[in-house]
């Protein structure tokens, strides 16, 4: 990125015209509706959070968890930055509540590698924990942390459904309306 780019415009090396980040929805949303072993783990870590069984249970079923998540999200991410994030030659001039679909597209991708290091470290402190010896007050702290994790999650998600219904809109809407 040119240091006098703003975040939100990258400098296409080959012609030098500004080019903006933005999703392909139909292959975004594929490759959400074609992954159950993300959202079987996602929907298993709220579960397994509000588990109240014998401490050591609880954090293998929770470092399991983690570990089955963090490997679908590398998946999961992987795929959606190949083929679900695209680059366009021509800044979009849609918006949503003032802010550009391009905006929302760069801070969904930024957040992706957020929440798979976020991942790696819960996860590592949960086979840390197992290991070493579980302390109620580690397990609690592991579980607070993880159900944090989750929250932010699933709000990435939300995002990312928001940016695929909003650039299915603006796509029927400059193809029935082009400039």
């Amino acid at each position: 990125m040119s240091a006098l780019a703003s975040p939100t415009t990258t400098v296409n090396a080959v012609s030098s015209s500004p080019s903006l980040l933005s999703v392909n929805p139909a292959f975004l949303q594929e490759i959400k509706d074609s992954n159950p072993a993300y959202w079987n783990a996602f929907r298993r870590l709220p579960v397994v959070c509000d588990c109240h069984g014998e401490p050591l249970q609880v954090c293998r079923s929770l470092s399991r968890t983690l570990d089955d998540l963090r490997d679908a999200a590398a998946l999961q991410f992987s795929l959606e930055e190949s083929y679900g994030y695209i680059t366009l030659a021509e800044p979009s001039e849609h918006q949503i509540k003032g802010v550009r679909l391009g905006e929302l597209a760069e801070r969904a991708q930024r957040e992706h590698r957020l929440l798979y290091l976020q991942l790696t470290e819960l996860a590592e402190q949960a086979e840390e924990l197992q290991y070493r010896g579980v302390e109620q007050n580690g397990l609690r702290e592991l579980i607070q942390s993880a159900a944090m994790f989750e929250s932010q999650l699933a709000a990435h998600e939300r995002s990312e459904n928001v940016l695929i219904e909003q650039t299915s809109l603006a796509l029927k809407l400059a193809t029935r309306y082009p400039r």
